[in-house]
């Protein structure tokens, strides 16, 4: 059985730290920039975010809860609300203003893989649209339009079996994306052989 339920009363909700902000605040002062590895949105329209490094002051003293942990959910404010689920590999990276991190509160009756497909759901995105659209004049994302978004969301079981089952067909849907990028590059290098 679905129930229908506020995000923000599952998960807590947090926007991404202000990098440029602490960065200025500790120019000038006898610091050492330290390279440090961060999010970044991407132009790439089928990858909401990649790993890079940026020059940080100080970023030890940086709040631990800005740094990625399994089964976060970072979500792209401005791309059109993107969602994306941190791996084991991807824990320990900062997550800068331009994402929310999700975190839900209880991992044994809210599956995150399926929450991650639920918020790049066309439906969901809708509405988180709306609400973005009532709340401001930028079309971004805010931690209160999260936090206000309902959900139907099915029991425990379902989630996991419906997680898995779309991460395997989303893994189809890359295999083959890139056997067709494979094939249009070998069409242009018999031409380009062509060509001379």
């Amino acid at each position: 059985m679905n129930k229908k339920v506020k995000l923000g009363d599952i998960a807590q909700i947090k926007s991404g730290f202000h990098i440029d902000r602490k960065n200025r605040q500790l120019e000038g002062i006898d610091n050492k920039a330290v390279k440090t590895k961060i999010l970044a949105p991407t132009q790439n329209d089928s990858v909401i975010c990649e790993v890079t490094t940026k020059d940080i002051f100080e970023p030890e003293s940086i709040n631990k809860e800005f740094f990625t942990k399994k089964d976060d959910i970072v979500f792209n404010i401005i791309k059109e609300g993107e969602a994306k689920i941190i791996r084991e590999e991807d824990t320990g990276i900062l997550v800068p203003l331009n994402f929310l991190i999700i975190r839900i509160m209880d991992i044994t009756k809210y599956d995150p893989t399926f929450l991650v497909f639920l918020l790049n759901y066309k439906k969901t995105k809708n509405q988180i649209s709306r609400l973005s659209e009532s709340s401001s004049m930028l079309p971004r994302v805010t931690r209160k339009d999260l936090s206000n978004l309902k959900l139907n969301i099915p029991d425990y079981n379902t989630q996991k079996e419906y997680g898995l089952l779309m991460k395997m067909i989303e893994e189809k849907i890359k295999i083959k994306e890139k056997t067709i990028q494979y094939n249009k590059d070998s069409i242009t290098g018999l031409l380009d052989k062509i060509e001379g």
